[in-house]
This record gives C-alpha cells, sequence and structure tokens, in this order.
C-alpha cells in the first residue's frame, strides 16, 4: 500500500500510455475513471474515438482531467495499474471486441 501510495503521489505514466487507454477505448464502450456514480467520470468510446485522436492535446488533457478528480493517490495508481493490465490484455487478444456497432 505504501508503495502504491507513492507511485500515486509522484504519478508517473509511461510515454505509451495514452496510446494504451486509447487501445482500451477501442475495445470497450467507455470507461469509468473515478467515482463511478459521478457521470463526470465517463469516458464514452463512441465519442471520444470520433471526436479525437490518439495523440491530440485535447484526448491527453481530457485524460489528466480524469485522474486529477482521483484524490487519493494509491487508488490513482491502481487505476493506472488496471489500465496498463486491460490495454496489455487487448494487445495479447486483438479479436476481443465490445460489440459496439461500429465494429465488423
Amino acid at each position: 500500500m505504501d508503495w502504491r501510495q507513492h507511485q500515486g503521489i509522484l504519478d508517473r505514466r509511461s510515454a505509451e500510455f495514452l496510446a494504451q487507454i486509447w487501445s482500451v477505448l477501442k475495445h470497450t464502450s467507455g470507461l469509468v475513471i473515478g467515482n463511478k456514480m459521478d457521470k463526470r467520470n465517463r469516458i464514452s468510446s463512441d465519442l471520444v474515438l470520433s471526436d479525437m485522436t490518439e495523440g491530440e492535446k485535447a484526448f491527453a488533457l481530457l485524460i489528466e482531467h480524469m485522474f486529477n478528480n482521483i484524490h487519493a493517490a494509491e487508488y490513482r495508481q491502481l487505476t493506472i495499474e488496471t489500465l496498463i493490465a486491460l490495454a496489455s490484455f487487448f494487445e495479447q487478444n486483438p479479436s476481443l471486441i465490445s460489440g459496439r456497432s461500429d465494429r465488423h
């Protein structure tokens, strides 16, 4: 717990982190980052993927805003670790899709 809290305070993310989140969005209908009861913490994959690009500053700012709303450092770090694990899972299983309407 102390390590995770320390990492969350430092909030170090790899250069690939945004690409990893983008990958997760391509495989899901959306993400909830933070308190699931707050609708502002929900990211719709369809909306983001249609309005933004992976390398766009608006996408980076959206994700940064979502993480800034997580006040507990250890929870922020756990969320980062979870998203990285999900991205890795989807990278290893590219045939898995969310069933979104834009998939064939």
